[in-house]
């Protein structure tokens, strides 16, 4: 089992009650939802910063010209 570590954020009122509303249409608890969601706002940036850090050591980048008519 994972270890886990609690947790306080406060959110719009609004946004409380889409994941309420979300949590119950699924199944889940509101606990489970916001843990996927934060999993997968930090694998999305993990991998965005991965992919710019990437780029800007790459030497050799080809470039594309538009050659003029």
């Amino acid at each position: 089992m994972t270890h886990t570590v609690p947790m306080t954020a406060n959110v719009p009122q609004a946004l409380l009650d889409r994941l309420t509303s979300l949590a119950e249409r699924t199944g889940r608890s509101s606990e489970e939802c916001l843990v996927q969601a934060i999993g997968e706002f930090c694998d999305t940036w993990e991998d965005y910063h991965k992919t710019v850090d990437q780029l800007l050591r790459e030497d050799d980048r080809r470039l594309l010209r538009v050659a003029n008519t």
